[in-house]
């Protein structure tokens, strides 16, 4: 990449703020901030903001950098030549924290350059991050994170393996953006897709996007006008059933769709490859493509709930050095309760060099759910250093024909259930893994029997619990069904019922018929046949109490979360709305031989936790205090409630080499860079046992616990 002229006027625009000060190439004004131009390999350049740290705290540079790539507006409503404005320079928490905090717009996004497709994200990623590794700031050494479509945009950027990209934060996001943001089950995320598109096209398209459109005024000045109507549509409908009422959740066809088609073709382009298996989806599957460290965070009910727990098992699998952050919250309520002390930690050790215990902690950090009614619910914090957890075991409930859910294989005799799906009466979405309509664990019983009064829903509950039952992990459906079509959706609910009969829900997904044995190969159903239908609800942590019971509902729609398949098999999204939309008449079977049951990971409980009196003399490290050890699934841990060095490191991570049993003792071997451990853990509760590491450095012993 060749250099930018904007470089000199940047450099030219930080002496002039300070001048009078000594320029050495590597000293820099209070928290300065400067605006760039960045050029791209194909010369598009990318408005670009740079906040460096204050000299007077954090030295005079250079600095590691953290860049992050936004489509929602860097001087999106202030304007070129704002940089300087004291007010946003208190807003730079990066700079603020001793980084030189890149922020920048996406290709085609207010200030800078191109066309916006999203497709080019990964590229300009690598470019952006190379740029920065030669500027006099910089030490060379970047971190890239964010939250939502930055957090796609860092995931993408990774893939494309940048050399001075040493890690990386991602947050609400995933690194198989389609599969989990535009597609479930090959069926189209429609809430997200559409409310999320028509406010990006109604807001913040770069004139250049707008110069690459073939539109006269005329035609333009009418796009912008359909796709504000569209907007405020779609926005003013968000409450179930109230999408039902309106023109544009329930348009048919998608294809062409008013405004955002004409300002926006990559629309119509996605509807034209209904799977995010196609090759077209490539730039943004990058999942096995990434070589880097990665702190993954994100939430239960955010929309990317699957894709950040999926990312982080995958990458972690491919090179280890990852980390999962999982909470209770929605999409909405995590993007304004980011843990940024983790994010911080996370960076400090990997750009700064700090000896902090971000990798000597357990990798995982999840919130496992107690009570979903009082929002965003109740339940507590739990550690593991892998996901899935290993004390979990598969645990299977069949649906009956009556109704029933339970461990009971069916019978040969049990009879199959019929129940309708009509696309122009959808069942409207209530609750989930949303991002504009209302998300989170919603009582179901306006969408179900007997106050939905349409034959769309099977309901199938268990017996009331006779004690807790904690289920961690991914949840799946198996379905043996048949279709009076070539094509439906089957739609399957996971539900904590409570005594109370109030049904709320956990998790929910989807299976296109027609993808059903590949995702990137339709498959047309033959009416009437029976056919196997696998369901993956994604990953939850979620207790289900005592007197409470379980229950699974089905249907063949979620609308408008997901689209409204038209039954007829043919082409998904350019289908007329009055000739090629009909009835679906669908069956669930339950005998022996076409057996439908959910595989929950039920989690058997074993004591992992110690807590005791720990005595530490080595280099760097003298306590004598209050501990904990953990005996976890790939390592042995020694935690510190106190601080035990200046970086605040709390953890002593031991790596598990052998874990065996001689009767009534347990034994734990293991490596760390403090030396080897051995652990003796007695079966009797009251009994106490020592970790001994490098000689005599490390002491511990249980309180009994």
């Amino acid at each position: 990449m060749k250099s930018r002229k904007s470089d000199i006027k940047a450099t030219l625009f930080i002496v002039l703020v300070i001048a009078g000060l000594f320029i050495t190439g590597q000293l820099w004004a209070a928290q300065s901030c400067i605006e760039y131009d960045v050029e791209m390999r194909d010369g598009v350049e990318l408005y670009t903001r740079v906040f460096l740290p204050d000299p007077a705290i954090w030295g005079p540079g250079p600095y590691p950098a953290i860049l992050t790539a936004t489509p929602y507006g860097v001087a999106g409503y202030t304007g070129r030549g704002q940089c300087s404005n004291p007010s946003y320079i208190p807003n730079n928490d990066q700079a603020a924290h001793g980084y030189a905090y890149v922020y920048q717009d996406t290709r085609g996004r207010y200030l800078s350059g191109g066309v916006w497709t999203r497709r080019d994200d990964g590229h300009d990623g690598y470019d952006t991050v190379e740029w920065i590794a030669q500027r006099p700031w910089s030490i060379g050494k970047i971190g890239m994170g964010g939250l939502s479509a930055m957090g796609l945009t860092t995931y993408m950027t990774a893939g494309m393996r940048p050399p001075h990209l040493v890690a990386i934060a991602p947050s609400i996001a995933s690194a198989n953006a389609l599969k989990h943001f535009t597609f479930e089950g090959q069926a189209l995320q429609f809430e997200t897709t559409l409310a999320w598109r028509a406010s990006n096209v109604y807001n913040g398209l770069s004139q250049s996007h707008y110069d690459s459109l073939a539109l006269t005024p005329a035609q333009l000045a009418a796009a912008k006008a359909d796709v504000a109507a569209v907007y405020a549509d779609v926005m003013s409908h968000l409450t179930s059933p109230t999408p039902l009422a309106s023109p544009s959740w329930m348009r048919l066809p998608l294809y062409n769709f008013p405004g955002i088609s004409p300002l926006l073709p990559s629309w119509n382009e996605t509807l034209m490859h209904p799977s995010s298996q196609d090759p077209y989806y490539d730039p943004f599957n990058v999942e096995n493509k990434i070589k880097i460290p990665g702190l993954h965070m994100g939430g239960w009910y955010d929309i990317y709930g699957r894709g950040i727990v999926e990312s982080y098992m995958g990458i972690e699998k491919n090179i280890g050095k990852q980390k999962l952050l999982m909470t209770n919250k929605t999409h909405m309520q995590f993007a304004y309760a980011v843990p940024m002390d983790a994010y911080y930690k996370w960076f400090d050790y990997w750009l700064k060099g700090l000896d902090n215990d971000a990798m000597d902690e357990p990798s995982v950090s999840y919130f496992r759910m107690l009570d979903t009614l009082t929002p965003p619910g109740t339940g507590e914090w739990l550690l593991a250093d892998q996901w899935p957890l290993p004390d979990v075991s598969p645990k299977t409930l069949y649906l009956h024909s009556n109704g029933k859910l339970s461990d009971d294989l069916p019978g040969n005799a049990e009879g199959p259930r019929l129940y309708t799906y009509d696309p122009k009466a959808p069942l409207p979405t209530l609750g989930g893994r949303n991002l504009y309509i209302t998300a989170g664990a919603k009582d179901q019983r306006d969408v179900e029997p007997p106050k939905r009064t349409a034959n769309d829903v099977l309901l199938y509950t268990s017996d009331v619990l006779p004690s807790d039952m904690e289920v961690s992990g991914k949840v799946k459906v198996v379905l043996h069904a048949s279709s009076n079509c070539r094509d439906t959706d089957f739609v399957a609910k996971l539900i904590d019922v409570y005594p109370d009969g109030r049904a709320m829900l956990i998790l929910d997904s989807v299976i296109r018929a027609r993808y059903r044995d590949s995702l990137s190969t339709e498959t047309l159903m033959t009416p009437n046949v029976v056919y196997e239908f696998n369901l993956d609800l994604g990953d939850t942590s979620q207790v289900f109490k005592a007197g409470h019971r379980i229950q699974i509902d089905i249907s063949s729609c979620n609308f408008p979360i997901r689209d409204r398949n038209t039954n007829t098999g043919n082409a998904s999204y350019v289908i007329d709305d009055a000739e090629d939309v009909i009835v679906a008449n669908n069956t669930i079977y339950h005998n022996a031989a076409n057996p439908s049951y959910v595989v929950l990971p039920v989690v058997t409980p074993k004591t992992r936790i110690f807590a005791g009196n720990a005595r530490i003399n080595m280099p760097g490290i003298s306590y004598d205090g209050p501990a904990a050890l953990y005996t976890l699934g790939k390592g042995v841990y020694l935690y510190s409630p106190n601080a035990l060095n200046a970086a605040g490191r709390h953890w002593i991570k031991w790596d598990l080499e052998k874990h065996w049993a001689e009767g009534a003792v347990e034994h734990y071997k293991g490596q760390g860079k403090y030396g080897p451990v051995s652990v003796l853990i007695q079966s009797n509760p009251n009994a106490s046992f020592n970790v001994n590491a490098n000689g005599e450095g490390i002491h511990f012993r249980s309180n009994g616990k």
